[in-house]
């Protein structure tokens, strides 16, 4: 486990350091509430954010800004923090403390990495999906202005099925006209007619 760290020179004085490791058990509201986006009265404090003695690595002493430590003895599944304690030669004390850090097994990791991994794949596909949607509508698009061309071919269509109708009145009103034009030609020779055959008996009589 390493951690590093800066952002305690106070400009007149150096500064000393001290370091440990508490577990998840140990820590409390404060170490779990410092996070980057906390406040800075949050993450650089007066109190260490832990009751009594460091549970996995106890309080030790360092020049640097770096450090690093193996063979501790920690626990799957668990949360662990990194506490830093910075004193000044006026003897004014502030902590702070890292972002937790969860040990999980092997296969877990590998997992998260696999994870990570696909995530990329899983844009791409949600983008390809995006895209194919976008098709879907454009395509939708196009099928609704074919219906509208449809519908103004049939809006045509009915015009010409009026004038059609119009056209066919017409012309039964013409046949209609020319059947009574027809009939009163027959009615007409058939008085001729009969006025002929009275003048023939009329001249038979005169005889």
């Amino acid at each position: 486990m390493s951690a590093a760290w800066d952002g305690f020179d106070d400009g007149e004085s150096s500064v000393s350091y001290q370091w440990a490791v508490i577990s998840e058990e140990l820590a409390t509201s404060v170490i779990l509430a410092s996070g980057e986006q906390a406040e800075e009265s949050v993450r650089c404090r007066t109190v260490p954010g832990f009751e009594g003695s460091p549970d996995i690595l106890d309080w030790q002493t360092t020049e640097d800004t770096f450090v690093r430590v193996t063979n501790l003895m920690l626990t799957l599944d668990t949360t662990y923090y990194v506490v830093i304690r910075a004193e000044n030669q006026a003897g004014q004390i502030l902590f702070t403390n890292s972002d937790g850090v969860r040990i999980l097994e092997h296969h877990l990791i590998e997992r998260a990495i696999q994870q990570k991994k696909d995530n990329p794949r899983k844009r791409d596909n949600s983008r390809k999906s995006n895209d194919s949607r976008k098709d879907d509508k454009s395509t939708a698009s196009s099928s609704g202005s074919s219906s509208s061309s449809s519908n103004d071919d049939d809006d045509d269509g009915l015009a010409d099925w009026e004038i059609g109708l119009i056209a066919a009145g017409c012309a039964l009103f013409c046949l209609l006209l020319l059947l009574l034009l027809l009939i009163g030609i027959s009615f007409g020779k058939g008085e001729d007619k009969y006025q002929t055959t009275v003048h023939r008996n009329e001249n038979v009589e005169r005889i």
